[in-house]
């Protein structure tokens, strides 16, 4: 579908945005800004199926995350306190579909969990007050999902989400207190 595909490509353009804009100059970056421009021009071709749209989205974003890798969270209040020590930089981004319990593990992901929440529930506002189903979408069709056109049109936005996540997190200095560990293991804003 060309809705589909351009829903994608427009992720995938902001994702270099945000990638451009947020990060430092590293070779990591460049890596990922030339492999994603690599998936733009995928996606620019005939797409035989949405199968093959979401390969093509699944390893952009794999190659967008994996630039966040490593970029060091600054804390305080440690000796009070410790936390894990993969706080102390980015780590992999787990996707949260893949876990039933839907907890992150780590504070930047709980981070973004609450910043796509909150943008998911202003697409869904926006989605009903034009007079559209939610309940009706094109990539995100699952019988776990019941707005998958909420998520469908979220996707092109998820990159703005991670820039203002990812700025702020790159600018605090955070605590232990700043976060709670749930009894599923599960990182959660406290």
């Amino acid at each position: 579908s060309q809705i589909a595909q351009w829903l994608i490509r427009e992720k995938i353009s902001n994702s270099i945005n945000t990638l451009l804009e947020i990060l430092p100059m590293s070779e990591n970056r460049e890596l990922a800004v030339s492999r994603l421009k690599k998936s733009i021009s995928d996606i620019s071709k005939p797409i035989s199926s949405i199968y093959r749209l979401l390969v093509i989205e699944g390893g952009a974003a794999a190659n967008y995350f994996r630039a966040w890798q490593g970029l060091p969270l600054k804390w305080t209040g440690l000796k009070n306190k410790p936390i894990p020590d993969d706080w102390r930089e980015v780590g992999p981004r787990q996707m949260s579909w893949r876990n039933k319990t839907q907890n992150a593990r780590h504070p930047l992901n709980g981070m973004l969990n609450y910043g796509y929440g909150m943008l998911a529930s202003q697409m869904r506002s926006n989605v009903l007050a034009a007079g559209f189903d939610p309940s009706i979408g094109l990539l995100h069709e699952s019988h776990y999902n019941r707005i998958p056109l909420i998520y469908d049109l979220m996707e092109p936005l998820r990159p703005i989400v991670d820039a203002t996540v990812l700025d702020f997190a790159m600018s605090q200095i955070f605590s232990p207190g700043d976060f709670v560990i749930n009894r599923f293991g599960g990182c959660r804003l406290n």
